[in-house]
C-alpha cells in the first residue's frame, strides 16, 4: 500500500509540471515568432538518438523543437532547444 501512495504522488507532481513546462514553451515559441514579425503555424518535439534538428547534442533534460511560421508570404522553419542553462537556443 505504501509503494502505491508513493507512485500516486510522484504522478500527481509529475504530470502538472509537464503539462505547465508543455504550455510554457508554446508560450515563449509564439512569443519568439511574433518578435521576429512572424505568424506562429505549429510546432513538433523533435527527438533524435544523437541530435534532433541543427543541433548535434541533446542532453537529458533537453527539449527541441521544429517550428513552422511565416513572414509575409515566405513559410520559414526552425528550431529550439530548451532545457540549457543559457536558456532557449533558437534557431530561427
Amino acid at each position: 500500500m505504501g509503494d502505491l501512495l508513493v507512485v500516486i504522488l510522484v504522478l500527481a507532481v509529475a504530470v502538472p509540471l509537464i503539462i505547465f513546462q508543455k504550455s510554457r514553451h508554446e508560450a515563449l515559441i509564439k512569443e519568439k515568432i511574433s518578435q521576429i514579425g512572424g505568424t506562429y503555424i505549429d510546432h513538433n518535439r523533435e527527438i533524435g538518438l544523437l541530435g534532433a534538428g541543427p543541433f548535434k547534442l541533446v542532453g537529458r533534460g533537453q527539449t527541441v523543437y521544429h517550428i513552422n511560421y511565416r513572414i509575409g508570404v515566405q513559410a520559414k522553419e526552425g528550431w529550439v532547444r530548451f532545457g540549457g542553462l543559457g536558456g532557449p537556443d533558437w534557431r530561427v
